[in-house]
């Protein structure tokens, strides 16, 4: 990380990393001038609260040791964070702590960007794009020809179908795709 400081130096740029890490980071959010987050590889998230003056390594956050590709916050508390094999994870204390969301796919997701606490969207390879609206559930937009599916998942619905169209168990996460209207 480099952080910008003004005055007499031939740049404006001072470096302040590795200390006080060395994983790959890949992705930071300025909350504000004081408050940014970054995230990178084995889960690791810096949080700085001083404008990058110190900052505080969290590895392993909620429990991942998967690369965080993106960040977002949509404000001083609130922010995402996405990365290898559709890890998904939030935050509602500036990053004091985060916690992983269901997410539907397995595949690496390279981008987050939330519109408000509830509306969002993640999109990663192989174009894949979910959108939640808040409810902990991802839809996830699948291309049949030239149609766009939308297929929301959801570990709270039935496990049968009644001869409409199909559903898949999504492994370890008990979570069920079901198709719906967008």
């Amino acid at each position: 990380l480099l952080s910008t400081m003004g005055g007499a130096q031939q740049t404006p740029w001072q470096w302040v990393n590795p200390t006080p890490q060395g994983n790959v980071l890949n992705a930071i959010w300025a909350v504000n001038q004081d408050t940014a987050v970054a995230v990178g590889a084995l889960g690791t998230v810096l949080r700085t609260k001083n404008g990058g003056t110190t900052w505080q390594v969290q590895p392993n956050i909620a429990g991942t040791f998967e690369q965080l590709f993106a960040t977002q916050f949509i404000n001083g508390s609130t922010g995402w964070a996405v990365g290898e094999f559709g890890r998904i994870i939030k935050t509602t204390d500036a990053g004091e702590l985060w916690f992983p969301e269901n997410s539907p796919t397995v595949k690496d997701l390279f981008a987050v960007l939330f519109v408000s606490a509830t509306t969002g969207w993640v999109a990663g390879i192989d174009g894949t794009i979910m959108k939640t609206t808040g409810d902990g559930t991802y839809a996830v937009q699948f291309t049949s020809g030239s149609s766009k599916v939308f297929v929301r998942v959801d570990a709270d619905l039935p496990t049968y179908s009644w001869g409409m169209p199909a559903y898949a168990n999504l492994g370890g996460q008990n979570a069920l795709w079901v198709a719906v209207m967008e």
